[in-house]
């Protein structure tokens, strides 16, 4: 009876035991088709050979990338399928004899013979294997073909770029957020005589003269604050043989990650500019007194012909340029009626010295052959090219603001605002003056006059600046304005 016991309990333990056997044989055959399915789908190419180079295995990957399928691998030898160039098969020699001594090796690159004749760029791990007690090799290959392009895409155009940096007529400076210059492209180097190893490291301020340092420091703090619109701007940048260099720096920059990483600076030595603008300077000025000497022979012209007047259009022009500016109008308008104030009388010259030396009142026809000078001073100035309308405010300084003045008969705003000018400084001028034909008038007479026909026959602002000029002493007749600096001073 006991026996029997015993012998049920073995056969339930035995049962157990099968029980299980067969549950870890279904798991094992469950996991190897797992693998299997995993090996066979994988994204990579998957290949199993032996330590020869021959195939065993291979995934639908593998098949995709070599353009063989699996039967036509299996059994072969890489060697035989030509699988790899004639330079590379030492190299793949090498890689299964590590694998023979349980070495893993790779990645490493190769370039792969497909079928179709098609040539890619593999990069290939391997792994030694015991299976049945005989070592094969796993391999692990990916298509780097568009990755190696692309790298060498960019290589050569960052090749390409570096080239044209190095080489560039404008230099290239990288400087980090503290001033250190970091990167100095060769052109640099040539143009202030420092290599980029003595530079690299080295402060901006310690290339720009002080006050250019200030400049840039000024700008840049402007520019990381949100400035915008900042143009370029110049510095002065020493050299290494102790020469000042003048450079136009324009500043852009480098953000990574929403932080300043470095500041890029272009500098273009402007130095064949600023001796260009020197020498054009130079020909202003031979120019400018070429134009006085031209202008002051003119209106000499007509103080030697009527000596009673001598001084007359320099007053006048005195006077008129200080109304301009006590109006506020700019340095280039006042320039104009200082040109034209000098000329103002030129027509004169087609005159008979008679009737402008006259010592009594001038008759009808008298007067008229007068009021043609403004007609005739255009005709002599129109073809010259001044900067300014000198020929039309001449022609029109005997205009009145109603109408009643000559020889256009204009008024208003048709009138140019520096003949109005011009119109009020010129009857000032001849009231207070002595002519041939009556004693001086006065000041106080001349202003009385523009006083009443202000706003009839002369500009209500012009009056008024004049009156203010006059009755404060401001100005004096025999004395030109303040740092005159006109082409026409005698500096």
């Amino acid at each position: 009876m006991d026996d029997l016991v015993k012998m049920r309990k073995r056969i339930s333990e035995l049962e157990k035991t099968l029980s299980q056997c067969n549950r870890m044989v279904r798991e094992l055959r469950d996991s190897q088709k797992w693998l299997k399915m995993l090996f066979e789908y994988a994204p990579d190419p998957f290949y199993l050979v032996d330590l020869k180079g021959t195939f065993v295995d291979g995934n639908k990957a593998a098949e995709k990338v070599s353009g063989y399928k699996k039967e036509e691998l299996i059994g072969k030898n890489f060697l035989k399928l030509k699988l790899l160039s004639p330079q590379q098969i030492s190299k793949a020699a090498s890689l299964l004899a590590k694998n023979a001594m349980g070495q893993p090796t790779g990645p490493d690159e190769f370039i792969f013979n497909r079928k179709n004749g098609k040539k890619i760029i593999l990069q290939i791990s391997t792994f030694p294997v015991k299976i049945k007690d005989k070592t094969l090799v796993i391999g692990i290959a990916r298509d780097i073909t568009e990755q190696k392009r692309a790298q060498e895409m960019l290589q050569a155009s960052e090749e390409k770029y570096r080239t044209l940096v190095e080489n560039i007529a404008d230099a290239l400076l990288q400087i980090d957020p503290k001033g250190k210059i970091t990167y100095m492209s060769k052109s640099f180097e040539k143009k202030i005589g420092y290599s980029r190893e003595e530079v690299k490291g080295k402060n901006i301020r310690d290339l720009l003269t002080p006050e250019s340092y200030r400049t840039a420091l000024k700008r840049i703090r402007r520019w990381m604050k949100g400035a915008k619109g900042l143009s370029s701007y110049e510095v002065e940048v020493k050299s290494k043989d102790g020469r000042i260099i003048p450079f136009e720096l324009n500043t852009s920059p480098l953000i990574e990650e929403g932080k300043l990483k470095a500041i890029q600076v272009i500098a273009r030595d402007i130095t064949e500019r600023k001796q260009a603008e020197e020498e054009t300077r130079r020909s202003y000025k031979k120019l400018q007194k070429i134009l006085q000497g031209t202008i002051n022979a003119l209106a000499s012209v007509v103080e030697v012909r009527d000596p009673y007047t001598a001084g007359h259009q320099k007053r006048v022009t005195n006077l008129a340029c200080a109304i301009a500016k006590e109006m506020g109008l700019p340095e280039e308008k006042i320039e104009g009626i200082r040109v034209a104030g000098t000329l103002h009388d030129i027509g004169k010259i087609h005159l008979p010295s008679e009737i402008l030396s006259k010592p009594a009142r001038l008759n009808e026809m008298e007067t008229g052959l007068l009021q043609t000078h403004p007609r005739v001073s255009y005709e002599i100035l129109k073809e010259i090219e001044f900067p300014w309308p000198v020929a039309k405010i001449i022609l029109q300084h005997h205009e009145r603001m109603n109408g009643s003045g000559y020889p256009q008969g204009l008024s208003g705003d048709e009138i140019l605002l520096e003949a109005r000018i011009l119109a009020v400084a010129d009857v000032v001028e001849a009231m207070s003056s002595h002519r041939p034909y009556r004693p001086a008038l006065g000041i106080d007479k001349a202003l009385e006059h523009i006083l009443k026909n202000r706003g009839t026959l002369y500009d209500p602002q012009v009056v008024d600046a004049c009156l203010r000029l006059l009755t404060r002493k401001k100005f004096n007749f025999d004395r030109p304005l303040e740092q005159d600096t006109s082409i026409l001073s005698d500096s």
